[in-house]
């Protein structure tokens, strides 16, 4: 597998691995640390991933997941209907006051944007009952929607329509206690200033929007203008893939900076098993504190943070591990034998390793609990430990979407290598964005890395940035990142093949101390020169001159064979690490 982006299925893994804040025991209403955490707390849609939930069963997975609000969409299997008995209606409201989970509205599909009046007149009456459904289970709003504009009827007159039905239907629900969300949806009607002219043509104080994380509310990668339009009706705010490329990191900035105090609901429109829906929704509630509670630049105080050094036991102390990625063309298929994760363990083990480092690529899609506890259990009854898990990113986008899917992939793998029982994952930098000069991507760099340590040191998990090309293709960029980000929790992932500089064993050197992972390469490569073999004596020396301790896994990618050339290296540096 290429590359892992943040879909459904892996959002699913990323919840089966753990979320770090909820397996320490946060409660969902506690905001997160930050600049001035966040008011907001998650809850959930029924539309669309628990469309098939019973009404015990959705209640139950909320809680499970610390999420404290739901909004029952009308249709689904919670079964939440205006057919419901007035016995009925009061077994609702008490099964969601025993689970703890605020039952906030009810989502209808009424709709008034028709050039039929009959029609209208039978949404109006619909909304009603919703309306009286709501106040019966204590629910505190009632969604609605135009679902467009229709193109036989002067736009102004439809606004207008739309306007005088949302105001009947507010002043129904305000003399009993509820109040109208209109949701920012359908073809024109979805353009906020559109929705804007229909709010201001209805006028009634006790109808709303819910914000719906529409495409049409962004605007040169920004919310801004949207929100200014519609920002003082907000009464909910419905959310999506949080890795879609969507701002909501901007979008939940406004919301708190306005004082908005209710509820982000999630809504993805993907139906989940039951079975799936507490991983699947802790993960999303970690994924909503990052972006809702932690600032998209860091504050000056962390950027001058003194730099990290690795304090160690006298003495050097090095043991051997093999990197999965040394036989990835036999893990991908192109090659025979054909192999999988558990067969390159028990290979390893038939090595007289130390260790192995279980490349993220290889890992089935979707990583289920069940396999990271094979592979656990099968390391442990070979006798090695996994000494890494390397992942692939990039860490040079400005704040924005882009960093926050980024920020979200790695944080996922982090919950991966702790449940594995990883120490540290190995990071990229990345290569400098267009227009981005050495010092900015450097910069972005430290912030997103910055973003994962809070996950990182609550789940005990190293990150290694590698002197991997790009913007830390030589030590000074890759030594000015790590001593920037300034935390124990990430240090240097040392791959001795890849400074291609003038003096690539004098860039090893310095880079030693700050090593937490190393990986030895066969080969060397100088600044305009052909691939050599590389004095790997000369590298233990390096290393044991600088004390480093820890794991030094052979990463082949040399020519060779591996199946023949990997355990003549592995011989050579074993002899070399016990001193001979």
């Amino acid at each position: 597998m290429d590359r892992m982006r943040m879909n459904r299925r892996e959002l699913l893994q990323m919840g089966a691995a753990g979320s770090a804040v909820l397996a320490a025991g946060r409660a969902a209403s506690e905001p997160r640390a930050g600049a001035g955490g966040t008011r907001m707390r998650l809850g959930l849609v029924s539309y669309n991933v628990a469309r098939d939930w019973d009404l015990e069963t959705l209640l139950k997975q909320c809680r499970a997941a610390g999420l404290t609000a739901v909004e029952f969409r009308t249709t689904h299997a919670h079964g939440v209907e205006p057919s419901l008995t007035a016995g009925l209606r009061a077994r609702v409201r008490q099964l969601c006051a025993d689970a703890g989970i605020l039952q906030t509205s009810l989502g209808t599909v009424c709709e008034f944007h028709s050039p039929d009046p009959a029609v209208v007149r039978r949404n109006v009456e619909t909304c009603r009952e919703f309306v009286l459904l709501a106040r019966d289970i204590g629910a505190r709003g009632v969604k609605v929607r135009p679902n467009g504009l229709p193109a036989e009827v002067p736009p102004e007159k439809t606004i207008a329509q739309i306007g005088s039905a949302l105001k009947e239907c507010g002043q129904f629900a305000a003399d009993h206690g509820v109040e109208i969300w209109v949701e920012v949806h359908g073809s024109g009607t979805a353009q906020p200033a559109c929705m804007r002219a229909i709010l201001d043509s209805c006028g009634h104080p006790s109808v709303g929007i819910t914000w719906n994380s529409n495409p049409t509310d962004v605007e040169n990668g920004s919310v801004r203008r949207a929100f200014e339009l519609l920002g003082p009706f907000i009464r909910c705010c419905h959310v999506n893939e949080l890795w879609s490329g969507y701002p909501y990191r901007e979008l939940f900035g406004l919301l708190d900076a306005s004082g908005y105090d209710r509820f982000a609901l999630c809504e993805v429109g993907t139906p989940i098993r039951a079975e799936d829906g507490t991983p699947f929704l802790r993960c999303y509630h970690e994924l909503f504190r990052e972006l809702a509670g932690t600032p998209a630049e860091p504050p000056p105080a962390a950027v001058a943070a003194p730099a990290p050094q690795v304090r160690r036991a006298p003495g050097a102390r090095m043991r051997l591990s093999l990197a999965a990625y040394s036989f990835r063309d036999y893990l991908t298929g192109k090659s025979e034998p054909r192999m999988d994760l558990p067969e390159f363990i028990d290979r390893a083990a038939a090595m007289d390793l130390d260790g192995v480092e279980l490349t993220s690529y290889y890992f089935p899609d979707p990583v289920t609990p069940e396999h990271l506890a094979g592979l656990k259990l099968r390391c442990h009854l070979q006798g090695l430990d996994i000494t890494g898990t390397p992942v692939r990113n990039t860490f040079t986008f400005p704040a924005g979407p882009e960093r926050d899917r980024e920020v979200a992939h790695v944080v996922r793998w982090i919950g991966i290598a702790a449940d594995l029982g990883s120490p540290a994952i190995r990071i990229f930098a990345g290569d400098a964005q267009k227009g981005q000069t050495l010092e900015e991507a450097q910069r972005c760099c430290a912030d997103s890395i910055r973003a994962c340590l809070p996950h990182a040191a609550r789940r005990g998990v190293i990150l290694a940035l590698e002197n991997h090309g790009g913007i830390v293709a030589e030590a000074d960029s890759l030594l000015k990142i790590v001593r920037e980000v300034g935390s124990p929790w990430c240090g240097i992932n040392l791959d001795t093949g890849n400074f291609h500089t003038d003096d690539p064993y004098g860039d090893i050197a310095r880079c030693a101390p700050l090593a937490v992972t190393v990986q030895v390469k066969t080969e060397i490569q100088r600044r305009g020169g052909m691939k050599e073999q590389a004095d790997l004596a000369r590298i233990v020396r390096i290393l044991r001159d600088s004390g480093y301790r820890g794991y030094v896994t052979l990463e082949y990618e040399a020519a060779e064979n591996p199946l023949e050339a990997v355990p003549r290296h592995l011989k050579a540096l074993r002899g070399l690490l016990s001193g001979g």
